[in-house]
């Protein structure tokens, strides 16, 4: 006689990358261990364990434009005449005043949007427009105006906050110009309650390379890349 054995199996009929998808997608979605009932529901699904607490713990998005940012070495800079740059993608130009001031507006004129950095520091120490010859002192405010027919009419333009150069806000500190990533009527306090990012090592260390405690030396250097803010 033939005696005839049947083994049967149980094949799982969901292909193995979606098994695995679904295992990854379980394993980030587990509860993010250390963080308070406020914050234990929030959706974690996407991230690391460590990404998600960082999240939760300052769950308000980063402003780009609510920071000071670095954007230009004072010894690098011929204080006598305006300079263009970039910040965020926004054109900027950055000069010093008569007083010694050193400033920061959006590189054009209220007038007709020309650039100013393509003009010039007077002698007075303000920044004239090379286009129709505006002048603008270190606090955006229009000077002179020669277009004006009557010196009345003149300080009535003027007067005018629409005839104001976009300013930002601006400090010096550790060698260089900061400025704030945008303008605009609440720039200026947010910007005098937000401290800039500096390095404390090198803290008065000024054109002589060495600081007042010791012998630590400073040398500047800067490059221009393709690089966006976005990642």
């Amino acid at each position: 006689s033939t005696s005839t054995s049947t083994s049967t199996s149980t094949l799982s009929t969901t292909p193995a990358r979606a098994r695995r998808c679904r295992r990854a997608t379980a394993a980030r979605a587990a509860p993010v261990a250390g963080l308070d009932d406020d914050t234990a529901g929030a959706p974690t699904i996407g991230l690391t364990n460590d990404r998600a607490a960082v999240v939760a713990a300052a769950p308000e998005a980063f402003s780009w434009t609510k920071q000071w940012y670095p954007v230009a070495t004072i010894d690098m800079i011929d204080p006598t005449k305006p300079h263009p740059t970039q910040l965020l993608g926004v054109d900027l130009v950055v000069w010093r005043d008569g007083e010694g001031k050193w400033n920061v507006f959006e590189d054009k004129c209220p007038h007709r949007l020309a650039p100013l950095s393509e003009g010039r520091v007077e002698a007075d120490g303000t920044l004239l427009c090379a286009y129709h010859a505006w002048r603008f002192d270190g606090d955006g405010k229009c000077t002179s105006m020669p277009q004006a027919s009557t010196k009345s009419e003149e300080e009535r333009i003027k007067a005018n906050v629409r005839s104001c150069a976009f300013t930002r806000p601006t400090m010096e500190a550790q060698g260089l110009v900061w400025a704030w990533g945008e303008g605009g009527k609440e720039a200026e306090l947010e910007a005098r309650m937000t401290p800039p990012l500096l390095v404390p090592e090198i803290e008065g260390v000024g054109k002589s390379g060495r600081a007042p405690g010791g012998g630590f030396r400073n040398h500047w250097q800067m490059r221009d890349l393709p690089y966006g803010w976005t990642a």
